[in-house]
């Protein structure tokens, strides 16, 4: 696949361009388990991988990289007429998870104030 990249890179520099389009979408893993597997099957098509070598890329099944096997899953092929530029798997912060952390952010500047001024804090 990087070959392939690397050719279409080359007639991308040789002027063989056209319009950019972004393709993208959400989802939630409600299955980690079922995920690997998934990502699993794809990953041994490759002859010879070993099991070792697929938990190296997705992590054991017990604790998956979850972006790995979405990126395993998710990676486009070959689009006839069309040039890949480029392709990401990123997590996205539940606004829960984003508050927490915010509060906690705001918790520790205050402790670290407090310890500053010579305060004494609770622990």
């Amino acid at each position: 696949m990087a070959q392939s990249i690397a050719m279409y890179e080359q007639d991308i520099e040789a002027g063989q361009t056209g319009e950019r389009f972004r393709v993208s979408f959400d989802l939630v893993v409600t299955d980690a388990e079922a995920l690997w597997h998934a990502a699993a099957r794809i990953a041994f098509r490759q002859p010879g991988i070993t099991i070792a070598e697929v938990e190296d890329v997705l992590g054991p099944t017990e604790d998956p990289m979850l972006a790995e096997c979405l990126a395993m899953l998710t990676a486009p092929d070959a689009v006839p007429g069309c040039t890949p530029l480029g392709f990401a798997v990123t997590a996205v912060a539940s606004p829960h998870l984003a508050q927490v952390r915010e509060h906690t952010m705001r918790t520790l500047a205050v402790r670290d104030f407090l310890a500053a001024s010579g305060v004494a804090t609770k622990q």
